[in-house]
């Protein structure tokens, strides 16, 4: 009697479980980014604020001449921004050889550290002079909402797992 009772316990258990982890797998269309079903990304990916121009459509009332500035700005920024994430990339694979030999020169390690930090400086200043111009482009209305995006679910902080 014990021994049948713990039996259709387990299996209870089992077919619970199962069940638990089916439902929470990722459908098609269900914010993925890709649309499994359709074979196509969703629209949801472009909303998620993932670089600089990217909620600049969701700002009200953007006349055509300030998109083509934007634009323009934004491709300036890349082209400016993407040899110094180069640069940052490379150091990062360098730091990671060098600390994961057997004894690491610790004088080289920290020296590209700082190499490292200095870089992330000069793309900090470029984001911040990059948004600063786009902001001189809006409206006062237009400025508040993309303040307000900017500061919230752009934001690395908020991007979630990846």
């Amino acid at each position: 009697m014990k021994n049948s009772k713990f039996k259709i316990s387990i299996v209870a258990f089992l077919i619970i479980s199962s069940s638990v982890m089916v439902s929470a797998q990722q459908g098609p269309g269900r914010g993925d980014g890709f649309n499994k079903g359709k074979k196509e990304w969703s629209h949801k990916r472009s909303l998620r604020g993932h670089g600089p121009g990217d909620t600049i459509h969701m700002i009200p009332k953007l006349t055509e001449d300030q998109k083509g500035k934007m634009k323009e700005m934004r491709l300036s920024f890349y082209k400016e921004t993407l040899p110094l994430k180069n640069e940052l990339n490379e150091k990062k694979a360098q730091l990671r050889t060098l600390t994961t030999v057997e004894s690491p020169n610790m004088k080289k390690v920290n020296k590209l550290i700082e190499n490292m930090g200095a870089i992330e400086v000069e793309l900090k200043k470029a984001r911040v002079a990059h948004h600063q111009e786009v902001r001189s482009q809006l409206t006062e209305e237009q400025r508040i909402f993309f303040d307000r995006r900017s500061m919230g679910m752009g934001s690395k902080r908020h991007r979630g797992r990846r």
